[in-house]
């Protein structure tokens, strides 16, 4: 059962991180977000989404 749910919630992960990885190639959002002082981000997400980019995810 936990090894369902964990598999799950990787890909639950995985369709997150590509969301954000495209927002982030959007200028205008980048924009916004600066406009609002929210241009950082946890270092462990910005690391997920780099290893996704590059196509490793799971390492």
């Amino acid at each position: 059962m936990m090894i369902k749910q964990a598999d799950y919630d990787e890909k639950q992960l995985s369709i997150i991180l590509s969301c954000l990885n495209k927002l982030f190639e959007d200028k205008y959002f980048q924009l916004v977000l600066k406009s609002e002082h929210l241009d950082d981000m946890p270092k462990d997400l910005s690391q997920r989404m780099l290893k996704q980019r590059e196509g490793n995810i799971y390492a």
